[in-house]
């Protein structure tokens, strides 16, 4: 790969004691959560985006467009200009470029930006198409973020497992980006992990909202990941995995969509990537 860097599409406005541990003193205070985007530019000049964030629409009239209940519990704070197209183009990267956009799962924070990109194939795992098909009322689930997407791809993770997480699916077959099977979030989460030859990446998008909740102590979930997860004892088995993996050989960091603190210490800018030692 040319490059790879992470951008965050604004940023979550939610109160600190739903996805902090310690939790009531924090009653009243609200926290701010990443909306965290990995790009990765191919050696053929092709990006690929991991999630999108919303849509340029919504980062510019968040009020008008946000559901009621979704404005209240994950309040958004951004322009127009926080959108992941409108960073791209700063940047000097082409948004027709943008030919697959792998969605971490289905909710509307993550997809809704794939309308930006009219050229992109959004790549999701069946089992996540599966559940946003038959489970359309479910909170975070919206009929329009896939009817904007135009082309959908949907991929099994039936090869071996990399890292300890159970499946995985490698995605052009270099081994540069490999999906990997992080349900518990929701039916069909998935994690992508990103590896140039040198430090690999993990995007964990809402596996955990916060580092500390996989961790062996405290021990997770938060109250958010509680109150959002599809199944309890799927996303506590994907957080033992998220401990090996970050024991791994290779020390894989692992990158959750909205915790703020991880994505500060990012490439944040396009780094050409250095030939392994």
């Amino acid at each position: 790969m040319r490059a790879r860097f992470f951008r965050t599409v604004g940023q979550l406005r939610a109160p600190r004691f739903m996805y902090e541990p310690g939790g009531v003193r924090h009653a009243v205070a609200l926290g701010s959560l990443s909306l965290t985007v990995a790009v990765v530019e191919r050696n053929d000049g092709s990006i690929v985006l991991i999630d999108a964030g919303y849509a340029e629409e919504v980062c510019a009239n968040p009020s008008k467009t946000l559901q009621f209940l979704q404005a209240l519990s994950l309040g958004f704070e951004g322009t127009g200009e926080d959108s992941i197209v409108r960073q791209l183009q700063r940047m000097g990267f082409d948004p027709g470029k943008v030919t697959q956009i792998v969605a971490t799962h289905l909710h509307r924070d993550h997809v809704d930006g794939v309308a930006d990109f009219p050229n992109a194939e959004l790549v999701v795992s069946r089992q996540e198409f599966d559940a946003f098909l038959t489970q359309p009322r479910v909170p975070g689930y919206r009929q329009q973020d896939l009817v904007a997407a135009g082309r959908i791809r949907l991929v099994d993770l039936k090869q071996d497992g990399l890292y300890g997480f159970p499946g995985s699916f490698d995605l052009f077959g270099d081994g540069e980006l490999v999906l990997l099977d992080a349900n518990g979030h929701s039916k069909g989460s998935m994690a992508v992990a990103i590896d140039d030859g040198n430090i690999p990446y993990i995007h964990i998008g809402d596996a955990v909202y916060q580092s500390w909740e996989y961790g062996l102590a405290p021990s997770g979930p938060s109250r958010l990941a509680t109150v959002t997860a599809w199944n309890h004892k799927a996303l506590h088995e994907t957080y033992r995995v998220m401990r090996e993996a970050e024991n791994h050989k290779r020390r894989p960091v692992l990158v959750p969509a909205h915790d703020l603190s991880v994505y500060e210490t990012l490439p944040q800018l396009p780094q050409l990537p250095q030939a392994p030692a």
